[in-house]
This record gives structure tokens, C-alpha cells and sequence, in this order.
């Protein structure tokens, strides 16, 4: 892969690192099968307790496992991670073992920080993360705002995972789509499993562990990383999250040029649209991510491109009214295609 990125450390990595609920609850999407809830089915009360106590064990479980996360597009699969996970007392390490081209990358959130280690580049990345009871306390408001909302959950036929006899949970809206499916040990209610559905009723991702071994060792060394020789370090830049793009284009000042063209399983995550700011020119921060990897684009007026200089390593292009700067790691032949779906487009309108 090429590399055109510092990256960014975000709610939208937590949430594939750590298998948070938040943003996989809020999602839209639709039904493995018919798209409808079960007839007869209702919300059940022990299914969302349930789901509060996977949320407890994501903190508090320690355990190491292999897992494969894999991302559809229009219902094909388009991409499929494989990572060797260790966890305990909400700390984690990832190593991805395939595919090829990113094998070796490495994940380790510690207590207050984290790393993101891309061998093949020669890069960390550094950024600082909430402990466990502030990732543990920001679930469990997104699954109050989830049944706020008027989803339901059901409980529905238990399946094995990695082994282990599961509870499977179906979330479903307000309309009866289900919104993600879960599998959670019916030991432990780490969760084993996760699947998501997107508006045409086709599968967007699935989470699965292929094996687990609860209470291993865990040394504490396995959650701190010390940067090898030769290795360039790159703090992630300050962002100020806004919780909509609308918002994030009222700060800015003018409104986000979205590309015609992102690669297949890379979806715009709205909500976590921010701003950050360069030599006093706020830029307008957008996040693209396939549940496991995160392509930033940062946009700003052409006539302040000046301050694109601030980002080294990164691809910076303009068009008639916008200047691009573009962090993430690519395929070959990506970022031009990206590059031209913004050169096509008559005016700074969403495609």
C-alpha cells in the first residue's frame, strides 16, 4: 500500500479497535433476511441488559483471540482484516497478520494513549485516549440514546462463536430494520460477533472472532510501545468534533466538496465531522473509514492553501474553489482516483 497519511485516532477507530456499541447502535441499515423484525417480537428487556453487560466486559474481560473483520460493498466483500487481539482492564493490542500489505501494522491502546505503529511506512502514530470507565460510560449513553430513540432489541436464536454458546441480539429501529447483530459469550458477554446492515438490506461488516482464551497472561509491557530506530513519530493533529457536517461547515464557513469517489467499503462518517486549525485558517475535517482504517480529508479554501504546508507527507491537491489534503493509506492507483472524482464535479456540491 501506499502511504499518504499521518491518520487521525478516533471514535471511529475505537469503536473497530475496542468493539464499541455507540456508533454501531446509531447506524442506519437493514435486515439479514426480510428486513422487518420477527412478527410478534417485542423489545426485551433482558436483551438490553444484556447488551449493558457487554459493555461492562468490554472493560473488564481479559483475554487474547483472533478475529476477522470484513468489509462489503453492495454486498460483495471488498476487504477482510485478520488480527491477533490481547486485552485487559480496557487496554488493547492489535496486530494485523493479513493481508499482506498491511501485515505487521500495530495497535496498542494503553491507559491515557495510544499508538499506531505502521511498519511498512515507518511511522507511529501517538494520540491520547480516555480510560476504560470513560469508554464504558460513553457506551452506554449511546445505548440510552439508542432506546431513546425508539429501537428495539430482540433476543433471538443462540449461535456458537469461536467455540463459545452465545445470546444473539437483534437491534432494530423505530420502522423494525434491524440496525447490527450480536453475539455475545454467554459466560463472559464479551461479544463474539457483530454484523451490519445498510438501507438496501445488505450486509456492510462483520466482526468475528475465530478463537478466544479468556484470563491468559497480560503483562503490562504488552500496552505501552517503545518506537523502533528509524521510525518518524506524528502526533494526531487537534480536532474540535462538532457532532454533524452541518456544523462542522457553519465553523468553517463554507460547505464540504465530498469526492464522487472513495474506495469500495469507505463510508463518510457525518457525525464525526470536525475542524482544526492552522496558522488561524480553520479547516474543515472530514473522516471516511471502513471499520477498520480511517482516510482524513481536510479541506480549506483555495486561496489559503499556504497552509496545506503544515502537513507534510500528506497529498495535497486544489480545484476551481477548494484545497485538498488527503491522510490515509491507500491502494496504488486510489488516491488519483480520488483525486479526479473532486476535479469533475462543477461545484463544491455533495455528489
Amino acid at each position: 500500500m501506499a502511504c499518504v497519511c499521518t491518520g487521525k485516532i478516533s471514535l471511529s477507530m475505537l469503536v473497530a479497535a475496542g468493539g464499541l456499541a455507540l456508533l454501531l447502535l446509531v447506524s442506519a441499515s437493514a435486515c439479514r433476511q426480510q428486513g422487518t423484525e420477527p412478527a410478534g417480537a417485542g423489545g426485551s428487556e433482558q436483551a438490553w441488559r444484556l447488551l449493558e453487560r457487554s459493555q461492562e466486559a468490554w472493560a473488564q474481560v481479559r483475554f487474547r483471540g483472533r478475529r476477522d473483520f470484513v468489509v462489503y460493498e453492495g454486498g460483495r466483500e471488498v476487504r477482510r482484516y485478520t488480527q491477533e487481539v490481547t486485552a485487559a482492564r480496557g487496554c488493547r493490542r492489535y496486530l494485523t497478520v493479513s493481508p499482506d500489505s498491511e501485515k505487521g501494522t500495530l495497535t496498542v491502546r494503553g491507559s491515557q494513549t495510544q499508538w499506531n505503529y505502521y511498519p511498512q511506512q515507518k511511522r507511529v502514530i501517538v494520540s491520547p485516549c480516555e480510560g476504560p470507565s470513560a469508554c464504558v460510560a460513553e457506551q452506554r449513553e449511546g445505548l440510552r440514546m439508542t432506546r431513546q430513540a425508539g429501537a428495539r432489541v430482540v433476543l433471538e436464536e443462540e449461535q456458537t462463536v469461536a467455540g463459545r454458546p452465545c445470546y444473539t441480539i437483534g437491534v432494530y429501529d423505530g420502522r423494525g430494520a434491524i440496525r447490527a447483530r450480536y453475539a455475545l459469550d454467554k459466560v463472559t458477554h464479551f461479544r463474539l460477533r457483530r454484523d451490519d446492515y445498510d438501507e438496501q438490506r445488505q450486509l456492510v461488516s462483520s466482526l468475528i472472532y475465530q478463537s478466544i482464551e479468556y484470563d491468559v497472561p497480560t503483562p503490562e509491557s504488552l500496552f505501552t510501545f517503545e518506537v523502533p530506530p528509524g521510525v518518524e513519530v506524528v502526533k494526531a493533529p487537534v480536532q474540535k468534533e462538532c457532532g454533524s457536517l452541518a456544523e462542522a461547515e457553519r465553523l468553517v464557513g463554507f460547505q464540504a466538496f465530498l469526492p464522487a469517489y472513495m474506495p469500495p467499503g469507505y463510508r463518510l462518517q457525518e457525525a464525526e465531522s470536525g475542524v482544526t486549525e492552522v496558522g488561524g485558517c480553520k479547516i474543515l475535517w472530514l473522516e471516511y473509514w471502513d471499520g477498520i482504517n480511517v482516510i482524513s480529508l481536510f479541506e480549506l479554501p483555495v486561496k489559503a492553501r499556504g497552509s496545506a504546508e503544515k502537513y507534510p507527507n500528506a497529498a495535497v491537491w486544489t480545484n476551481r474553489t477548494h484545497c485538498f489534503i488527503l491522510l490515509g493509506v491507500l491502494e496504488p492507483g486510489e488516491l488519483e482516483k480520488i483525486r479526479a472524482s473532486t476535479l469533475t464535479q462543477p461545484s463544491a456540491r455533495r455528489p
